[in-house]
């Protein structure tokens, strides 16, 4: 929700398929930092949420657009708490994020969203914090149309294929706010 919250201008939305700037807030959750948007991008895959929460010590990878690039970059961590900063509706993990990465998914190593990155903490290397996969499924189910994708076992990834995964759903979300030029 931070990412788009302050937005003055169309929100523009650019992945592997092409640029939109169709978009409409659907549904907010201000508490877990979650907004759903409407829009005509159409991603080539759909992810799907993990049913069952991660571990502390289980690998992840964060996904987006850090510091405003258009290049997808992935990181690779673990699960280091399943609370952040004493909040137990988010994880807190080791995997390097910058501004930017906030809204992009985190991953488990068969491409399944643990997670939303929502906060780095900036005076701790590495501490970066996640919103659970449960608060997502909550999120999400207060949408009488959303319908979780077709279950579909998916074995273990390289991390090059989590990579290559994660760029047919993940997108960069760019607007002008009122505070900054971008």
């Amino acid at each position: 929700l931070h990412v788009i919250k302050n937005c003055v201008s169309p929100i523009e939305v650019r992945g592997a398929n092409g640029v939109t700037t169709t978009t409409t807030v659907l549904l907010t959750d201000p508490q877990n930092d979650i907004a759903l948007l409407q829009t005509s991008y159409k991603p080539t895959k759909i992810p799907r949420v993990r049913d069952t929460q991660v571990e502390t010590g289980e690998s992840v990878a964060v996904i987006g657009f850090p510091l405003a690039t258009y290049d997808l970059t992935i990181t690779e961590g673990i699960v280091s708490s399943l609370s952040g900063g004493g909040d137990s509706s988010l994880m807190t993990i080791s995997a390097p994020a910058n501004r930017g990465n906030s809204g992009g998914p985190v991953l488990d190593a068969n491409g399944l969203i643990v997670g939303v990155l929502t906060a780095i903490q900036n005076d701790a290397q590495n501490t970066n914090y996640a919103v659970k996969s449960s608060a997502v499924h909550n999120f999400l189910s207060r949408r009488i149309s959303y319908t979780p994708p077709r279950r579909q076992p998916s074995p273990p990834m390289r991390f090059t294929e989590l990579a290559e995964h994660a760029n047919w759903f993940t997108v960069r979300l760019l607007c002008r706010t009122d505070n900054t030029g971008e």
